[in-house]
C-alpha cells in the first residue's frame, strides 16, 4: 500500500491512502466517474499541469481528489494548507517533502523556494502536489498567485509536476481564472465539484424502496457526506427525524456551518432563504415577502448567495433573457428544508420532542408539496442521463422550465419539465401521487399547453405509482423503478 504524508491542522503524519480515506469517512466513496476521468487525464499527461478543484464544504472535493490519488503509483504530496504564517506552511510543507524523498532534514527560506524544490524534482520524475484549502495559504502569504505563476512560468516546459490546488470559498478560487489573476491563462483544468444527482446519491442506501429513496433525495440532495450518514436499515422518516428534526441532531450544526464565515456580514440573507422557502421565486415577489429594504439591497444580496453558490436563478428555456421571468432557488435542499419547516417554528422545534415536530409541522407538507417539487428535479436529472447516453434521439438541446402569458385571455403559467430538440418541445408531467396515471389526467395536462396556443406537443408523464391508460400511443411513460435502472 502507498504512503500518504499529510500535514493536516498542524499536526504532521505518515499514513496509508486508506488510512487517510477512512479518518476522513472516505471508504464509501462512491459515484464521481466524470470528475475521476478529468483528473486521470491530468495526471496521464506528460508535461506540468495546474488544476483548480472547488465547491461548497461537505460536497466531497477531498474525498475525490483522494481517490484520485489512491489509483496512482507516482510521487503525491497531500497538503492541507493552514491558516498560520508564511514560515508555518514551509515548515510543514517541508516536513513532507523530506519524507516523500527520503531526505535529511529541509530548510527552505519560504513557501516558493519549497513549491520550486518540487518543480525541480519534477523534471526527474512525475509528481502530484495537493494544496487543499488554498484560500488559507493565499490569506498567510501574500503574493502567493503571483509566485506561482512565476514558478509555472520558469518550469512548464521541463517540470512534470502536476499541482491540484482545492478550496471551499467559491468566490476566491472562481477568481484564479479571471484576466486579472497571475494564474489566469495557466490552469488546464476547473472542476466546480457539485451535488450528486438522485441515482448516484441512492447508491449509500441502496436497500430501501424506490419512494423513499426520492424522499431522502429530498432533503440530503447528492452531498457525499449527507448520504454517508444514512442509515438504510431504518426508513426515509426516521433518518429525517434522527437527522435533521432535533436540537441536537448531527446536521443541525451543519447548516451554520454551511453558511459560511462572511455570509454573517450579508444583510438579508436570513430573509430571502425564507421568502424562497415559502415558494417566492421571482424577483418582486422575494422582495414583497421579506423585510429587505429596496430592490438594490435585494438585487446586491442576491448576487453575493449567488456568486457564494447558496442559492441559483433559473430561466424558462423558452425566454431565458426576460430578467422578470427569472425564478430564484436554494441550491441546498438541506438548506431548503431547514428554511421551509425549522427556521419558521423555531420554539415548537426545541419545545417538541423529535417526532412530534415531525408529525405536526414537517409531515404533510413534506409529502404533499417538498417531496413533489424535488420529484420534479429527479425527473429532469433522469433526462439528462439518458441524454448523456444516447439514449434519446434526437438528442435534447434544452431542458428545463417553459413559461407562457397571454395577456388576452388573461392567463399565463409554467410548465416544470419541458425538454426540446431539433423536432421541438416535449412536456412532461411528474405525478409523485399514490394513484397512477390514467386517462383523466393525461387529458387534463394536454388541454394545458392549448391554452399557451401551442399545437402539436410531444408529452411524457412520470408516475410514483404507474400507468392505468386505455390509449397511451404517442405517450412518453416513465415508472419510478425505470428512474433506478
Amino acid at each position: 500500500m502507498a504512503a500518504i504524508f499529510i500535514v493536516k491542522n498542524n499536526t504532521y503524519f505518515k499514513v496509508s491512502y486508506l488510512e487517510v480515506s477512512k479518518m476522513n469517512n472516505y471508504e464509501d466513496f462512491k459515484g464521481r466517474e466524470n470528475y475521476l476521468m478529468r483528473l486521470k487525464n491530468i495526471f496521464d499527461s506528460e508535461r506540468f499541469s495546474l488544476a483548480v478543484v472547488y465547491g461548497r464544504r461537505r460536497i466531497g472535493k477531498s474525498a475525490l481528489i483522494i481517490e484520485a490519488l489512491n489509483q496512482r503509483k507516482e510521487k503525491k504530496i497531500y497538503y492541507e494548507c493552514t491558516r498560520t504564517t508564511n514560515k508555518t506552511n514551509t515548515e510543514l510543507l517541508a516536513q513532507e517533502i523530506q519524507n516523500i524523498f527520503d531526505l535529511p532534514p529541509l530548510f527552505f527560506k519560504d513557501f516558493y523556494q519549497a513549491l520550486e524544490f518540487l518543480f525541480r524534482e519534477g523534471e526527474k520524475e512525475n509528481i502530484i502536489l495537493v494544496l487543499d484549502e488554498y484560500p488559507y495559504l493565499r490569506e498567510a502569504i501574500v503574493g502567493i498567485d503571483s509566485s506561482l505563476q512565476r514558478l509555472i512560468d520558469i518550469y512548464q516546459n521541463k517540470s512534470r509536476m502536476k499541482i491540484i490546488i482545492c478550496g471551499s470559498y467559491i468566490d476566491v478560487m472562481k477568481s484564479l481564472n479571471e484576466s486579472s489573476n497571475p494564474l489566469y491563462g495557466r490552469i488546464d483544468l476547473t472542476l466546480d465539484v457539485t451535488s450528486m444527482d438522485y441515482y448516484e446519491a441512492s447508491l449509500f442506501y441502496p436497500s430501501l424502496p424506490l419512494e423513499e429513496k426520492v424522499a431522502l433525495y429530498a432533503v440530503f440532495v447528492g452531498v457525499p457526506y449527507y448520504n454517508s450518514k444514512i442509515d438504510d436499515k431504518v426508513d426515509a422518516e426516521t433518518n429525517i427525524i434522527n437527522l435533521i428534526c432535533s436540537p441536537t441532531a448531527r446536521f443541525i450544526n451543519e447548516i451554520t456551518m454551511l453558511l459560511p464565515s462572511e455570509l454573517k456580514k450579508i444583510n438579508n440573507a436570513n430573509e430571502i432563504f425564507l421568502a424562497i422557502a415559502k415558494g417566492n421565486r421571482e424577483f418582486s415577489d422575494i422582495l414583497n415577502a421579506s423585510s429587505v429594504s429596496s430592490s438594490p439591497a435585494l438585487s446586491k444580496t442576491l448576487d453575493k448567495l449567488l456568486e457564494m453558490e447558496l442559492i441559483q436563478k433559473v430561466s424558462p428555456i423558452n425566454n431565458e433573457t426576460d430578467k422578470k421571468k427569472t425564478n430564484y432557488y436554494i441550491r441546498d435542499s438541506l438548506l431548503e428544508f431547514y428554511y421551509t419547516f425549522i427556521f419558521p417554528n423555531l420554539s415548537s422545534f426545541v419545545l417538541n420532542p423529535p417526532k412530534v415536530f415531525f408529525s405536526e409541522y414537517v409531515k404533510d407538507k413534506f409529502y404533499q408539496q417538498f417531496v413533489p417539487k424535488v420529484f420534479e428535479r429527479v425527473c429532469r436529472q433522469y433526462l439528462i442521463r439518458q441524454n448523456q447516453k444516447g439514449l434519446i434521439i434526437p438528442p435534447l438541446m434544452k431542458i428545463g422550465k417553459y413559461y407562457y402569458d397571454l395577456p388576452k385571455e388573461r392567463k399565463n403559467g409554467e410548465f416544470d419539465v419541458v425538454t426540446q430538440d431539433k423536432n421541438g418541445f416535449t412536456f412532461y408531467e411528474c405525478k409523485f401521487t399514490e394513484k397512477p396515471v390514467d386517462d383523466s389526467v393525461v387529458n387534463e395536462e394536454k388541454k394545458q399547453p392549448a391554452y399557451a396556443g401551442l399545437r402539436n406537443i410531444r408529452f411524457g408523464f412520470f408516475s410514483k405509482n404507474g400507468f392505468q391508460l386505455k390509449d397511451y400511443q404517442g405517450l412518453k411513460l416513465i415508472s419510478l423503478d425505470q428512474l433506478y435502472q
